[in-house]
């Protein structure tokens, strides 16, 4: 059941997980990707958690408790700590960059690993090192074979069996680096870091309970994450006029947490990706019968609402197959102003109760990659920019490869 218009949009992101859950959805979309998502939710580790904050003991006693990603990604200590350890992987990602031969890149396969190695700091720390580039190489697998039409709808499909297998051998590394890290700890070695990894283990969860939760907030943080980049990098290079605007307004110098938060510019283009490269749909399941403004939904139900398509609605969004972020600017520098007027015909990180947690881990990565490219080069791309539809979750991917041309600044 597909819901249209504002009031529709407000109530589906409204409804308590008791009625409209994301949780059982969950089950669904992302079992073949996560595995066994009982055992996740049973934990209390799942995907859920990233958009479902506790408000009442209802929720708690439901089995939603996002304690550990409050304590991971959301508070401001951990946000500068997550900034910090950011920005010296995209600093180190940089001088690489700027000795290579060619400056030539693949920005999907470059964002992808960029983001992917940035998470890993982040969530599991530096004592997985020696499994980096498998890492990498695990979560592309369970994202590009697990994401299709084929592998959610055909448990029989290579698709999905490719994707297991990545999990399975990903939650052994999970495994490996929990008991390394608690051996760190125990000989006073570990340097004290509070990723995911070590918030988990304080909190006293077992090697497959931390699993099952790193497992999901890397999924979480690298569907959109990367492409939310790589697209805004591919527009900015087909848009020189916007790329000049952006690179105006980035402060000369090292950027510090306080002056990436601000930028309206790039936020408005990132904005603008989110609108125009909008994900396909998300979806809840119904737990009850219930009503909205007369229509009858009933238990088993999964009501479904596309961004994709209420990020197309003309009457909003003029010319809409146009890449334009002045929609999202007031007077040229006012951002926030001007995001808040499409109110729930919005749709980039959820409303209400079922906001995503992650979101300013999110803009964090983002802006600091995006910063660093426009700062630095003058990017240009002859690819056609299409959209490809057939990865069902998260923002799809382009058609082809888009390769970015650079010219250094100076």
């Amino acid at each position: 059941m597909f819901f249209f218009g504002t009031k529709f949009l407000e109530v589906f992101f409204k409804s308590p997980e008791q009625e409209l859950s994301l949780g059982e959805a969950a089950k669904f979309a992302v079992g073949p990707l996560l595995g066994n998502v009982d055992t996740v939710m049973n934990s209390h580790e799942t995907l859920t958690q990233l958009q479902t904050p506790i408000k009442n003991q209802n929720e708690q006693k439901a089995g939603f408790n996002s304690d550990w990603i409050r304590n991971s990604i959301t508070t401001p200590s951990q946000l500068e700590w997550m900034f910090g350890n950011t920005k010296e992987v995209v600093d180190d990602y940089m001088r690489k960059f700027e000795k290579r031969q060619n400056l030539d890149f693949d920005v999907f396969k470059e964002m992808y690993n960029l983001v992917v190695t940035i998470n890993i700091r982040c969530f599991v720390g530096q004592e997985i090192s020696e499994h980096l580039d498998e890492v990498v190489h695990l979560l592309w697998a369970i994202e590009y074979y697990g994401t299709t039409i084929y592998s959610l709808f055909n448990p029989l499909s290579s698709y999905r069996k490719k994707s297991v297998e990545a999990r399975l051998r990903l939650v052994e590394i999970i495994g490996l680096i929990r008991e390394r890290r608690m051996e760190n700890i125990k000989n006073g070695t570990h340097d004290g870091s509070r990723d995911v990894l070590q918030v988990n283990i304080e909190m006293g969860r077992n090697n497959e309970q931390i699993a099952a939760a790193i497992l999901s907030i890397f999924f979480a943080a690298q569907t959109n994450t990367v492409s939310t980049s790589a697209w805004t990098l591919a527009y900015l290079s087909t848009h020189p006029e916007w790329q000049n605007k952006v690179r105006a307004e980035i402060p000369d110098g090292e950027l510090t947490y306080e002056q990436l938060k601000e930028l309206p510019t790039l936020g408005a283009c990132l904005s603008e990706t989110v609108r125009k490269n909008a994900l396909a749909f998300v979806f809840r399941k119904a737990l009850k019968n219930i009503t909205i403004d007369g229509l009858f939904i009933r238990k088993g139900d999964y009501c479904v609402v596309s961004p994709s398509v209420v990020h197309a609605n003309e009457s909003l969004y003029p010319e809409p197959e146009s890449w334009n972020p002045d929609r999202f600017l007031q007077d040229g520098k006012n951002y926030k102003t001007a995001a808040l007027k499409y109110g729930k015909n919005f749709i980039q990180w959820g409303f209400y109760g079922h906001r995503c947690l992650g979101e300013q881990f999110a803009l964090i990565v983002m802006k600091l990659i995006i910063t660093n490219f426009v700062r630095r080069y003058q990017i240009s791309t002859k690819d056609a920019l299409e959209l490809d539809f057939s990865k069902v979750l998260g923002m799809p991917f382009n058609k082809q490869d888009i390769i970015i041309s650079t010219k250094p600044m100076n």
